[in-house]
């Protein structure tokens, strides 16, 4: 939630592209470690990955 706060801080002028590459990169290993342990079928998948895409939604 930091870097959100730091990406907006700098659409003044200055470059994002590490707050947004932090945060990206977070929500990449929330999902990869959720259906790591997910049941290994479409569903257990599916179900898995909802918090992670809630997660970006809200932010």
């Amino acid at each position: 939630m930091a870097s959100l706060l730091e990406i907006r801080r700098r659409r003044a002028g200055s470059p994002s592209g590490y707050p947004l590459a932090l945060l990206v990169g977070a929500a990449c290993l929330s999902l990869a470690a959720q259906l790591a342990v997910a049941n290994p079928c479409v569903s257990g998948w599916l179900l898995s990955a909802v918090p992670a895409l809630a997660f970006m939604a809200l932010v």
